[in-house]
């Protein structure tokens, strides 16, 4: 009798989780990320398994935007980006739905995807479509968790206050493991940077209107609750998770985790946030390629809002190669000059590296066009390579210039003068090295 009834339960508990996800939860500075896997079936009738992260993590901080006021004039009925009439432009200005994986990185997709449609809006050119590592972020901001999640507001405030900027997909690779070394990016990454990153802007409580206002200036990022038919519609009947629109019908099963997301638009004819997920263009409504609609109030979709502030530009043209003499005596000062033009007019900054470890700092602003002149002294006999680069008043660097080959031959006999002399004043030794920023002795 004993051995039916343990048959009758392991056959009981089988025939369960054969229709339930199984649920790893990584815990990690007080908080659970969960990873559901299951099999569902694609349109060839073949069984591959799904695996699709979360990672929504609440701010531990009070960080709150400037006041945001109650829109005062009409507002459009509908908003949709994907199809937008912008600056007499009609097109899609999002880019297309990517796909996180079992990585809790739902913060970094629905901030990145947001960045990359404000600078399709910031250059009016829905086209544009630059697609940006997210990788960079998750394995570069050193205060996030990782795939045990984060917040969209996070992100932000990594891309404004490193370089200002994201890097190109092809330059890091989406990996979806936060253990790959920052190292790993392309070496060349800050001559890839895509800038500027000018303001970014969190909400904790926002109101429907304000979140339709600002959808007028680009799509935000907001944060929901899943429950396991968003989760894996493909287990539930046909036409229970969906309406006809992609439309969500309102959560059934239990309640998974909280998540972020995308909103690109709305519309008040029913009343529905269209917005964009993570787990790839396979997901989700029919057709809908990784979009979706959430009803107004449903999943506690307007809980919070950010956004990010894209500013359009470029940076100033390589400068010239350094022009001044190719050789001279070590000690004496010898003159470089250099020039470039910003084609937006901006005054810019240069920064010489004179390949002897006195690279030095930013000097300027200086007028687009204007020549730049500066004095070096080298101290050590040899060949050297002097090369120079600018940035603009807004941030963005040239690449470097083309380099100018120096030599400098050695006179040990006035070294060691020069030397003494300075030993012997040492309030001169002080101001030379406070001039050329380098430590002599």
């Amino acid at each position: 009798m004993k051995i039916k009834i343990i048959v009758i339960f392991i056959c009981i508990l089988f025939s369960t989780t054969a229709f339930l996800p199984i649920v790893s939860s990584i815990e990690e500075k007080g908080i659970a990320h969960l990873v559901f896997e299951f099999n569902s079936e694609d349109e060839c009738g073949c069984y591959s398994q799904q695996r699709h992260g979360l990672g929504y993590v609440p701010l531990n901080e009070w960080v709150e935007g400037r006041p945001l006021p109650e829109p005062t004039g009409t507002l459009p009925n509908s908003l949709d980006w994907r199809s937008h009439n912008y600056n007499n432009i009609t097109g899609d200005w999002t880019t297309s739905a990517k796909d996180q994986g079992s990585c809790g990185s739902c913060w970094i997709f629905a901030a990145i995807g947001t960045l990359e449609a404000a600078i399709n809006i910031a250059y009016s050119n829905p086209n544009l479509d630059y697609d940006l590592s997210d990788q960079y972020i998750l394995s570069c901001y050193s205060y996030g968790w990782g795939c045990n999640g984060g917040h969209p507001y996070s992100a932000f405030n990594y891309l404004k206050n490193n370089q200002g900027g994201a890097i190109p997909e092809t330059c890091f690779p989406y990996q979806a493991n936060h253990n790959i070394p920052c190292s790993d990016k392309c070496t060349d990454w800050m001559d890839q940077l895509i800038k500027t990153v000018t303001d970014y802007q969190h909400y904790s409580s926002v109101s429907a209107l304000q979140m339709k206002a600002q959808l007028a200036n680009g799509p935000i990022c907001a944060s929901m609750k899943v429950y396991d038919n968003f989760w894996r519609p493909a287990y539930y009947p046909p036409g229970s998770v969906w309406d006809a629109n992609g439309v969500y019908l309102g959560p059934a099963g239990p309640y998974i985790e909280t998540h972020s997301v995308m909103i690109v638009g709305y519309n008040d004819n029913p009343g529905y946030w269209i917005c964009k997920n993570s787990w790839g263009t396979g997901w989700g409504p029919a057709g809908m390629n990784g979009f979706f609609g959430m009803p107004y109030g449903m999943c506690d979709i307007e809980s919070e809002m950010d956004f990010v502030t894209f500013l359009p530009g470029v940076a100033p043209d390589k400068p010239n190669t350094p022009s001044g003499p190719t050789s001279g005596k070590i000690l004496i000062p010898q003159t470089y000059s250099t020039s470039t033009t910003d084609l937006d007019g901006d005054k810019v900054y240069y920064k010489f590296d004179w390949d002897d470890g006195t690279s030095g700092s930013w000097l300027g602003p200086f007028n687009s066009g204007q020549t730049t002149s500066i004095p070096h002294i080298w101290f050590e006999e040899g060949s050297y390579q002097i090369k120079v680069k600018a940035k603009d008043v807004n941030g963005r660097e040239s690449p470097w210039s083309d380099p100018l080959p120096v030599t400098m031959p050695r006179n040990r006999a006035e070294i060691n003068t020069f030397f003494n002399f300075l030993q012997n004043h040492q309030f001169l030794l002080q101001l030379l090295q406070l001039f050329l920023k380098i430590k002599i002795f």
